[in-house]
């Protein structure tokens, strides 16, 4: 399986604007990362987290009237219990 060489960035380095509008919200027993990364990740055939390479992960879906193109805005990874947003969601 060939594995996405993905820029990451950190929750620092986005706009509080731009977090509003991700909408984040918390998962019980989950920890959102203060890592982001590319919706990259969420392409192809073989989607898995950008952390652990677990395939055991959620993609969480934003609202599409909101946002122009791919509407993924991150990944939940059940197995090292962690929420990604992603950096590049391209809203109206």
């Amino acid at each position: 399986m060939k594995k996405h060489t993905v820029k990451c960035m950190s929750v620092e380095e986005i706009s509080d604007e731009y977090l509003k509008k991700l909408n984040i919200h918390s998962r019980d027993g989950y920890e959102i990362s203060n890592k982001m990364f590319s919706q990259q990740v969420s392409w192809g055939e073989h989607v898995y987290c950008p952390e652990c390479n677990s395939v055991n992960i959620l993609v969480l879906k934003g609202d599409g009237f909101q946002i122009k193109g791919l509407d993924f805005i991150g990944i939940i990874c059940n197995d090292c219990k962690k929420i990604y947003y992603f950096y590049d969601v391209n809203f109206r």
